[in-house]
């Protein structure tokens, strides 16, 4: 086992900068090998930052013997062939969500993780709140009858997210966090969804805007539970909200960004997030790659593909206007 774990980087977005590479240059166990090359110039950035050479290729930084680990970080459309590269490669691989525009490609690459054993983690990091622990302990033993969550707020600078071709739109790209905490949180299999969604013309001057304005989609799970999850790109300032709200017996709580809300028996309480969320998932994805044990990992590429499958589910039933299978 390697005193040090080395990571290469392949997309140098702001997630990667603001987020991963923080919490991993703050490991005595990581070394940063490299990065691929952009045309932004991120990875001569983040090179001479945090150390490690750019490579002009995929394939140069994947012979490098050094690089055990990949992180993978590019819009939602570029998914499928580089995660294919590096389970050849045989290196451990950390998957920003989502894991693509399509589903079959998804599908392809968990046949390629399943047969190699690889280690995979996907950045669902919503997973790894300290309160998202707390509401599992408070929930143990009580069945999940629902919930309801919201990603509504604005829309995303950067050009691949306003088209659904190139990011999935936006249940795929932003709401899929709400998504997976409620399939982490519910623990059954979902079943079918029924969606809708529709422009508002709010960015009618853009001919390249093709997501839904406002979505909001019925999942139905196995175990009886169901839930509603709402999207929308024209809530700004106040009137955003970002948050899950999961109601069992005689009790709910709302996950949010900063905190937690509890209504219970005994009262009302707010909880706050202790730590960080990308530290943790950070840490339990470099501890993997050390040891070979998967086993701490909250997020892998198994159960975020049932989260893929719930929002492909989503934008084929707001094409449809049926309720679609998952």
């Amino acid at each position: 086992m390697a005193d040090r774990v080395g990571v290469a980087i392949i997309g140098v977005g702001g997630i990667v900068l603001n987020e991963h590479m923080k919490h991993l240059s703050a490991m005595s166990d990581v070394t940063f090998v490299g990065y691929l090359h952009n045309k932004s110039g991120r990875a001569a950035q983040a090179a001479q930052e945090y150390g490690g050479r750019v490579f002009d290729t995929i394939d140069d930084l994947l012979d490098d013997p050094k690089v055990q680990a990949v992180y993978l970080s590019v819009p939602p459309y570029a998914h499928g062939e580089i995660e294919s590269k590096v389970i050849r490669a045989g290196k451990a691989l950390f998957i920003e969500k989502p894991l693509g525009t399509k589903l079959e490609t998804a599908l392809e690459v968990g046949q390629q993780v399943e047969e190699a054993r690889a280690i995979v983690a996907v950045g669902y990091h919503w997973r790894y709140q300290s309160t998202t622990a707390e509401l599992r302990r408070r929930m143990a033993g009580v069945p999940v009858v629902g919930a309801t969550g919201w990603w509504c707020g604005g829309r995303p600078d950067v050009w691949w997210w306003r088209d659904k071709a190139t990011s999935g739109g936006q249940p795929t790209e932003q709401t899929t966090h709400i998504f997976d905490l409620a399939n982490y949180l519910i623990d059954a299999d979902p079943v079918c969804v029924l969606a809708t969604g529709r422009q508002l013309g709010v960015f009618a001057d853009d001919p390249k805007h093709t997501v839904d304005d406002v979505s909001l989609a019925q999942v139905h799970y196995a175990n009886g539970a169901a839930i509603s999850v709402w999207s929308s790109d024209v809530m700004t300032g106040p009137a955003a909200r970002i948050s899950l709200e999961i109601y069992g017996i005689d009790r709910r709580y709302e996950i949010g960004l900063k905190t937690m809300k509890c209504w219970e028996k005994s009262g009302c309480s707010e909880i706050p997030h202790e730590g960080s969320a990308y530290f943790r998932e950070n840490e339990a994805f470099i501890q993997a790659v050390r040891t070979g044990d998967p086993s701490g990992l909250l997020a892998t590429y198994e159960t975020s593909l049932v989260t893929h499958r719930v929002t492909m589910a989503v934008e084929r039933s707001i094409r449809s206007g049926k309720m679609e299978t998952v």
